[in-house]
């Protein structure tokens, strides 16, 4: 819901199953959406996040944002890392396209995979127009007062916390 576009050739779809249970929304997605994607006539599907339906039923594009789970395996229990690359692997197999988000992560996809350099495309994260310059100033006071503050030196992090994401470093590297 974080799109909204106005083209006359663009109809935005939201499909899915919203339940707490990651199983039952993996279920959903496995077993329903193919038959979903192809009663609909899809000119094509983007899946922004590593997955692709278990069956190949229209073009397929997908966001693979890294390869951590086949660059640094220490930071993943065994059973995750299996799963992760097993549905890599078979992602990849169907997709048309890559996007990624680094060269550096585009290398790392094609270091593990035979898959066309040409079909994997970088897009560089960048931040969406309504972000723009404020009062470093007065919006650190308003942050300092809401969350009773009383240092101005602080980090924002807005990465999930899990080892390879380095927080204990940020920390480090904030003292010295």
């Amino acid at each position: 819901q974080n799109y909204d576009f106005s083209y006359p050739n663009y109809t935005q779809v939201v499909w899915g199953n919203q339940h707490p249970s990651k199983t039952l929304r993996l279920l959903y997605e496995y077993a329903f959406f193919p038959r979903q994607l192809k009663n609909d006539e899809l000119s094509f599907l983007h899946a922004p996040s590593n997955l692709l339906p278990l069956r190949k039923v229209c073009p397929y594009v997908v966001t693979i944002h890294d390869m951590s789970y086949f660059v640094d395996t220490s930071r993943y229990t065994r059973a995750k890392v299996m799963y992760w690359q097993t549905v890599t692997r078979r992602t990849i197999k169907l997709a048309d396209y890559i996007i990624t988000d680094s060269e550096y992560s585009r290398q790392d996809i094609l270091r593990f995979f035979d898959f066309d350099p040409d079909y994997i495309i970088p897009i560089y994260i960048a931040p969406g127009d309504s972000f723009k310059k404020v009062d470093a100033d007065l919006v650190g006071e308003s942050f300092l007062k809401k969350h009773n503050l009383k240092n101005r030196r602080y980090i924002l992090n807005v990465g999930t916390l899990e080892p390879g994401k380095n927080q204990a470093r940020l920390v480090r590297a904030f003292h010295t």
